[in-house]
């Protein structure tokens, strides 16, 4: 399991120096592309990242699938920040704009790799019981995976 956390502690400064490198090395524009998707999971945290997918990169314009239209609002609010993070740990200058689109089917592609690999933790039968409560399905699902971090990580 990821502990971001202690991973941001420990890949900042890593982080930092690969744009030095890159830009000293002359690389493609691909590898700046790679970095800036290998620095995603660290700049937006565990939950955002899990439901959300970078998709291009290019000209500093990151595009992100989002798995629906309320994610996709709720982060186009948080788009500042979340720039001014991977600029930190990209380069500063190397995003200057995200745009996010709903594009489930992408985030379904990552939640298959995910679990071919992954861990998932138990949830009680309460806590299930507790989760029919909530109406919204996306809020549902929301609570659940929230659940499933928060049991991981004890």
């Amino acid at each position: 399991m990821i502990n971001y956390e202690q991973d941001n502690y420990l890949m900042d400064p890593l982080f930092s120096t690969f744009p030095v490198i890159l830009s000293e090395a002359n690389a493609p524009a691909e590898a700046l592309q790679s970095l800036v998707f290998a620095a995603w999971p660290a700049a937006v945290g565990e939950l955002v990242e899990k439901r959300t997918q970078p998709l291009a990169f290019g000209e500093k314009w990151l595009t992100v699938a989002t798995e629906d239209k309320t994610w996709k609002l709720h982060l186009e609010d948080l788009a500042g920040q979340i720039i001014a993070k991977l600029n930190k740990l990209c380069g500063n200058g190397s995003v200057a704009f995200v745009e996010f689109k709903v594009e489930p089917d992408a985030l379904k592609a990552k939640a298959k790799r995910t679990s071919e690999q992954g861990e998932t933790a138990e949830i009680s039968t309460e806590l299930r019981l507790a989760a029919l409560k909530i109406d919204d399905v996306n809020v549902r699902r929301s609570f659940i995976e929230a659940a499933e971090v928060y049991l991981l990580r004890r």
